[in-house]
């Protein structure tokens, strides 16, 4: 059984039309699924389905604020854009492309 992926981790979308993305994860579904958010195409009010064995683990994780990683608050979509931006520039998987994708 695969480890689940918790709440506020940076992701790689593995397979699918957002292949090479990178994503927050901001909950789960009954299902099993995990909801993402990207904070501009796919905003916390929207969030994207994906499966988890095709999200892949960035090794290098953000700091979100206290208070979200307590549960008393929501991350914000600026905080998520924030944190993918932050992920992707101290990657060792190299930058991202013109369409934001993570590689």
């Amino acid at each position: 059984m695969m480890a689940t992926i918790p709440y506020g981790t940076i992701v790689i979308v593995t397979a699918g039309r957002t292949a090479g993305s990178c994503f927050m994860v901001v909950g789960t579904t009954a299902e099993g699924y995990r909801l993402l958010a990207d904070g501009r195409k796919y905003p916390l009010h929207r969030p994207k389905r994906k499966n988890e064995r095709h999200l892949r683990r960035l090794q290098l994780q953000p700091q979100l604020p206290e208070e979200c990683r307590n549960g008393n608050r929501s991350v914000r979509d600026e905080e998520i854009r924030a944190a993918i931006t932050q992920c992707r520039s101290a990657s060792k998987e190299g930058g991202s492309d013109e369409q934001g994708r993570c590689h």
